[in-house]
């Protein structure tokens, strides 16, 4: 199976995040993942790609220069931050999708109503290796509001040219 591993950058203002969370989930999945042809996408500001070669030798990268939406086309399953703009895009996309929030954390969990959010890399890794998928239809309706506005974008530019 192919894995797009998103990499796990807690948002700066959660007072209840731990630094060391990154490197605890990095390392987890890999070595829980490891016999998976798995890439580790950086988040583009992110200027630790030298610090993932030395704790993991061999390591392969997505290409975090090309937008994210190419990155898609090539895993089967992609695995990331529950607080990440990628997931969204990811299930909007229609890739199998598994959300991950380790705490501590100060997140709202009500904000993932209709979503399935892994709370352990033992549970990322079950869902992993049994392809659950987790039904997050009404999570992503509730944000992208897709069947309420069809063509967004459509709509936006119709309304300034009017």
């Amino acid at each position: 199976m192919k894995i797009l591993l998103l990499q796990y950058l807690q948002p700066r203002i959660d007072p209840l995040a731990v630094e060391n969370t990154e490197t605890f989930y990095f390392l987890g999945l890999m070595a829980r993942l490891a016999d998976h042809d798995i890439r580790l996408r950086l988040h583009p500001e992110s200027r630790k790609r030298e610090h993932y070669k030395g704790l993991w030798p061999g390591l392969k990268f997505d290409n975090e220069s090309r937008p994210f939406r190419k990155a898609l086309a090539w895993p089967d399953l992609v695995i990331g931050p529950a607080f990440s703009g990628a997931m969204l895009e990811s299930l909007a996309a229609g890739k199998r999708t598994l959300m991950v929030l380790l705490a501590p954390h100060s997140c709202n969990l009500s904000y993932f109503r209709g979503a399935k959010v892994f709370t352990s890399l033992d549970a990322v890794e079950h869902a992993a290796r049994t392809f659950t998928d987790p039904d997050c239809k009404e999570f992503l309706e509730r944000y992208t509001a897709r069947k309420e506005i069809p063509d967004p974008v459509g709509k936006i530019w119709a309304a300034l040219v009017a």
